[in-house]
């Protein structure tokens, strides 16, 4: 009896790493055909202009070089990537993620995605400008602007790109308030006043525009048809449930990264 009782706690176990194996194998592959795993390891750049931002408001080089090592330690595309896929994993249904896989791997996504790709290639960026100065004679329809804001809203890019934005900068205001001398920290409300200063009133509506701009550009040569065909793929059940998950993933992985950020201070310390 005891053998068996084994054999099937063994088989149990057994099964149950394989099943973890199974999910954690399907998460990657949903940020693989999203997308989602580019735009986390585009962090880095991101980062990197942004530390070097800070360099002025440091008056000793060793403690803008502790700064970088402390931030860039704690919050980049690598750990970035890992939160993410261990949210994904525990936070998700295998059977969802698998119908996410289906709707993004159809040719018609695919098209989109390509179109998406190659608008941010560095090549494009004269061919950008040049669009953008067409306005001033032939401006876009009210109806694809209209079009683009719902695509912008189901898409979350605004939304997205200001809490990247939000969690940088209160990341490195809190790590280099950390590096102060105890009687020159700021406390936590004031941090958020910080924060508040650093990002303009009118912030989120500038990343509106720069997001439509960047539209109206990347769907130039797609017709107002096809386009709301791609819009109301975002609507599906599958859709939707890949924002929304994404976004969960996305605030779960900053948190994580602050604290990572926070025990690489209590390291550096230690040192």
């Amino acid at each position: 009896m005891k053998l068996k009782v084994s054999i099937f706690t063994a088989l149990l176990v057994a099964g149950m790493q394989l099943m973890a194996q199974s999910k954690t194998e399907t998460v990657k592959a949903v940020l693989e055909v999203t997308g989602f795993k580019d735009q986390l390891q585009s962090i880095d750049a991101l980062m990197a202009s942004k530390i070097e931002e800070k360099k002025s408001s440091f008056e000793k080089t060793e403690d803008f070089e502790r700064f970088k090592t402390m931030m860039t330690t704690g919050m980049n595309s690598k750990n970035m990537l890992s939160y993410f896929e261990e949210y994904l994993t525990k936070n998700t249904v295998e059977d969802s993620l698998k119908m996410v896989i289906t709707l993004f791997s159809d040719p018609f996504v695919k098209e989109f995605s390509k179109l998406e790709k190659e608008a941010s290639l560095p090549e494009k960026k004269q061919e950008m400008t040049t669009y953008f100065q067409s306005f001033s004679t032939n401006p876009p329809a009210q109806s694809r602007v209209q079009q683009l804001i719902a695509l912008d809203k189901e898409l979350k890019a605004t939304e997205m790109t200001y809490k990247i934005f939000q969690n940088l900068i209160f990341s490195m205001i809190k790590g280099g308030n950390a590096i102060l001398p105890k009687e020159k920290q700021m406390t936590e409300d004031q941090m958020k006043d910080a924060l508040a200063k650093a990002l303009p009133a009118n912030f989120n509506q500038m990343l509106m525009n720069q997001s439509l701009a960047m539209s109206l550009f990347t769907y130039k040569s797609v017709s107002d048809e096809k386009l709301n065909k791609y819009l109301e793929i975002y609507k599906t059940k599958p859709g939707r449930y890949c924002m929304s998950k994404y976004m969960e993933a996305f605030d779960y992985s900053f948190t994580k990264m602050g604290s990572a950020i926070g025990n690489s201070l209590i390291q550096m310390e230690k040192k």
